[in-house]
């Protein structure tokens, strides 16, 4: 009876999935504004900004792979709540 029962889960399961490794409605706003950036403007001067951003969105999602559906709830009822 000792025996361990437990049996691995698929981390699909467990593990928010990521888009170009972040997550994945920052990334696709990301790419949208530069692409929107690119064609109204007809110049690749902003595309640096979008890969240094993309960069930070990598970073954040390793570290908190929730941190911007917090950060989105946060936004959203932080007139609700004191703290």
């Amino acid at each position: 009876m000792d025996e361990e029962l437990r049996q691995p889960i698929c981390k699909g399961f467990i593990e928010e999935p990521t888009v170009a490794g972040g997550a994945r409605e920052p990334v696709v706003l990301n790419f949208l504004l530069g692409l929107i950036s690119i064609f109204a403007t007809a110049t690749f001067y902003f595309l640096p900004i979008f890969f240094v951003l993309h960069g930070f969105i990598i970073k954040f999602t390793k570290e908190d792979p929730f941190f911007f559906l917090v950060l989105r709830n946060h936004l959203t009822y932080k007139d609700y709540y004191d703290a």
